[in-house]
């Protein structure tokens, strides 16, 4: 083991030796102690007001030793050599008390210091990370109902962080009204049953927007098992929950598509197979109308199928003609253009136009063409009557795929109904030739004539009842 280990108690021996040395040989000099109040006084000012209080204290000290206890008493001057000692003594010892009473002080101070700065860092970071994570703290007092949370958990429910009065129901005012029942009931229960409560829900901003949060929390319980506060975090979740409804569209969208694929495949009814599509489009776009519009050469068109909400209108079944829709209106959607109006009053519509939307209670509509290879056959039209409507791209996409699965539909059924108009014929035609054929046998059969007939490789066909007398008669 190296020797310098050692130094710090050789030091301390040492030390104590030396004092005890230096106590033996001045112990006549300290049989009072007259001093030891002085040094209280001069570690409390040391303590309170730093090393130059201090060192006030020691001044005051020792002049005051001077004037009351060392003779010649009331004045300031010493006559003892010992008393000259002695009070240099009492200077030095009350010097070394002053110097770490006050370099304690400073050092606690410094600590002091240093441990706030660190918590002002640390909260700073807090800070920082729960507004990066969208984030917010808060602390529910059961018992006197009271809520604390950090500015950011306001900021998540649209509020002023300031603004906040501590009272759950502030709190309870920002929750979406269909959400409110279940998260007061999984509040309730994870306190029940001592388990973490989490759980996802909606408030409503100030400005009517909504958005998604996630709760966390875990209750603190007395000794007798009485809930006594709540502590957790609310985290926004509204991107998370925009790529949940976006993969749940897209699934849905799919679903959709095969559905119909499905439905074509094993239906030739058209008029079901349109109809049917139209209401689950309307259903999935959540929108007040779906139709199928077939144009015709004048310009004008019938509604196929319909899918109306119950509070708008039907236009189903009935011939619409409108006078803006012309062979120039036409010709670009034979080449595929898709309309999308989320305005039809702030948008790029002829007046007739926009008029004939109206009546029909349009606000907003969204047009994709249904083509029979370079031919027009109809539109797809969806409606939007109840407001505005800002027609997503997907949406968009969607019906595009559909207007192609119409397009196989039609089709499908127009060759179906080709083949079974050839097929009527065909039967009539048979039909026709056997009842010929039925006729000519008779005739020949009946005829005053010995007649009969052959094919063209000369198998026999039939032949008069003469015939076959003079045959029989020949044999």
């Amino acid at each position: 083991m190296p020797l310098k280990m050692f130094f710090p108690y050789a030091v301390a021996i040492g030390s104590t030796a030396i004092a005890l040395l230096l106590s033996l040989w001045l112990e006549p000099l300290l049989s009072r102690t007259i001093g030891s109040f002085f040094y209280i006084a001069i570690v409390v000012s040391a303590w309170y007001g730093g090393f130059r209080s201090g060192l006030v204290v020691v001044v005051l000290s020792s002049m005051t030793l001077n004037y009351y206890f060392f003779p010649p008493i009331h004045q300031f001057r010493i006559s003892q050599p010992e008393d000259i000692l002695r009070l240099s003594f009492f200077l030095l010892v009350a010097m070394v008390i002053n110097l770490l009473t006050g370099n304690f002080r400073d050092s606690k101070k410094k600590i002091e210091r240093l441990s706030q700065q660190l918590l002002q860092e640390n909260a700073a970071q807090l800070r920082m990370a729960l507004s990066a994570a969208q984030m917010g703290l808060w602390d529910w007092n059961l018992v006197s109902e009271e809520i604390k949370w950090s500015p950011e958990h306001s900021l998540l429910l649209g509020l002023n962080p300031d603004a906040f009065d501590g009272r759950y129901e502030t709190f309870d005012a920002c929750l979406h009204p269909d959400d409110r029942p279940d998260l007061n009931q999984a509040v309730q229960q994870a306190l029940k049953a001592r388990r973490i409560y989490q759980h996802e829900f909606r408030v409503i901003w100030p400005d009517g927007s909504i958005h998604w949060l996630e709760g966390r929390g875990q209750g603190f319980y007395s000794e007798t098992g009485e809930a006594l506060r709540m502590t957790g975090t609310i985290m926004n979740i509204d991107d998370r929950k925009q790529a949940e409804i976006l993969l749940q569209q897209q699934f849905n969208r799919q679903r959709l598509l095969a559905e119909m694929t499905q439905r074509i495949r094993q239906s030739l009814n058209l008029q079901d197979i349109l109809q049917t599509t139209v209401e689950e489009v309307r259903g999935f776009l959540q929108c007040d109308r779906a139709l199928l519009f077939q144009i015709d050469a004048s310009g004008g068109g019938i509604v196929l199928v319909e899918s109306v909400d119950a509070a708008w209108n039907a236009i189903s079944s009935s011939r619409t003609y409108d006078p803006c829709i012309g062979q120039e209106y036409i010709e670009p959607f034979k080449h595929g253009l898709v309309t999308a109006k989320s305005d039809i009053y702030n948008a790029e519509i002829a007046p007739c136009h926009q008029e004939m939307l109206a009546n029909f209670q349009v606000r907003a509509n969204l047009v994709v063409p249904i083509l029979q290879g370079e031919n027009l056959w109809g539109l797809v039209i969806v409606h939007h009557c109840s407001g505005l409507r800002q027609w997503q791209d997907s949406e968009i996409e969607l019906l595009q795929q559909l207007s192609v699965q119409f397009s196989v539909a039609i089709q499908q059924a127009d060759l179906f109904e080709q083949l079974a108009t050839e097929l009527q014929e065909r039967k009539q035609a048979q039909l026709a030739l056997q009842e010929t054929q039925e006729k000519l046998q008779l005739f020949i059969k009946y005829a005053p004539a010995s007649i009969v007939m052959f094919d063209r490789e000369m198998r026999y066909l039939a032949a008069s009842q003469r015939w076959i007398d003079e045959f029989r008669s020949i044999l």
